[in-house]
């Protein structure tokens, strides 16, 4: 695609830029690529002393509202968006494992797990057990695809959770205990 050529230049008025010394287009719905190259205004395309020469793809939304006063280079920092989809059924081909597909132009990490879901293997399992904000395990936990599963360990009973029983002891020694009590008192 060419843009701005010297058969198409015009000058710049006030904000906007048709041509001469600067160029400006929107890239068309389904372009597949895209080539910049900077050259000088001339026909021999050589730069002049003290010409800058620079280009940028910029969010359309942020470049109306910013204006670059005597053609200046725009803040280090601009934003730029990139929107696309695979087409027809080919998002979800793509998927790796732990990913979540819908309507062929939407693909994420299903729920814990992150990474990137249209690489091969780009959703990995999160350790919600090797971080205590990320579980609500008391005692026991344990990792699993996707999830974790809280428990007690030997001695204590429950649902090992925080936000439920958590763990308690076992009281197996009162057993025990009363019949020792019951035992001395009979003798």
């Amino acid at each position: 695609m060419s843009i701005c050529d010297n058969e198409f230049m015009t000058t710049q008025y006030g904000d906007g830029c048709y041509g001469i010394d600067c160029c400006q287009a929107l890239i068309p719905y389904g372009l597949k690529n895209f080539t910049l190259d900077v050259r000088g205004t001339s026909s021999s395309g050589r730069y002049t002393y003290g010409s800058c020469k620079y280009a940028f793809l910029v969010d359309s939304d942020w470049f109306h509202k910013t204006s670059f006063p005597n053609n200046n280079m725009p803040p280090s920092d601009i934003p730029g968006v990139v929107d696309w989809k695979f087409s027809s059924n080919e998002t979800c081909k793509i998927c790796g494992s732990h990913t979540f597909c819908s309507n062929q132009t939407f693909v994420s990490c299903s729920c814990a797990i992150q990474g990137n879901p249209y690489l091969p293997q780009g959703c990995t399992d999160i350790d919600e057990c090797g971080n205590q904000s990320l579980n609500l395990c008391v005692k026991k936990c344990t990792n699993v695809a996707g999830n974790y599963s809280c428990s007690c360990p030997t001695g204590y009973h429950g649902d090992g959770r925080r936000d439920g029983i958590g763990c308690v002891k076992n009281r197996s020694w009162l057993i025990p205990a009363l019949i020792g009590k019951l035992l001395i008192l009979i003798h």
